[in-house]
């Protein structure tokens, strides 16, 4: 598991096809991947899994916690990225 911030990935402008925005990559991949949205109510819960592929957790607002494995659980917050990848 890695934990990394939003606010501290550096990013590039991109001003192509008419673009004012900032790219701020978070994970490339080769093989073909999917992304979805979770919203959680306050003591909302995603149960513990053995995940069938890499994940990826951005925390957009509140905070929590999670954990790999038996490790133990480590508190996350707004503006946190959580990967989990297999190396």
């Amino acid at each position: 598991m890695r934990i990394i911030r939003l606010d501290k990935i550096n990013g590039k402008s991109i001003k192509q096809y008419d673009s004012n925005m900032i790219m701020r990559k978070i994970l490339m991949t080769e093989k073909p991947s999917h992304v979805g949205i979770i919203h959680l109510d306050k003591g909302g819960i995603v149960g513990y899994h053995d995940a069938s592929m890499p994940q990826v957790l951005v925390i957009i607002e509140g905070n929590g916690w999670v954990r790999a494995g038996k490790n133990s659980k480590v508190s996350v917050a707004e503006g946190d990225v959580i990967m989990w990848v297999y190396y």
